[in-house]
């Protein structure tokens, strides 16, 4: 992600990009990381006690790093 983000700032700063070009490009990443996130979760929903995608107890490692970055 660091990687593109930097990609749509240099373009901005070189002239490549304008700047709702820029603002396009970085609401169009956070839509896909969105999409991606969303996938996740539903992969590790919760059954009883575990994670119904990795049969760890609930909440998984991997929905709890999700939750404690806020996303």
């Amino acid at each position: 992600m660091g990687t593109l983000l930097e990609a749509i700032e240099r373009g901005s700063v070189i002239g490549v990009l304008g700047a709702a070009d820029a603002v396009l490009a970085t609401k169009q990443l956070a839509e896909r990381q969105t999409q991606a996130l969303n996938a996740i979760r539903e992969l590790h929903e919760r059954e009883t006690t575990l994670c119904i995608e990795c049969a760890d107890k609930w909440p998984c490692p991997t929905i709890r790093a999700i939750n404690e970055a806020g996303a």
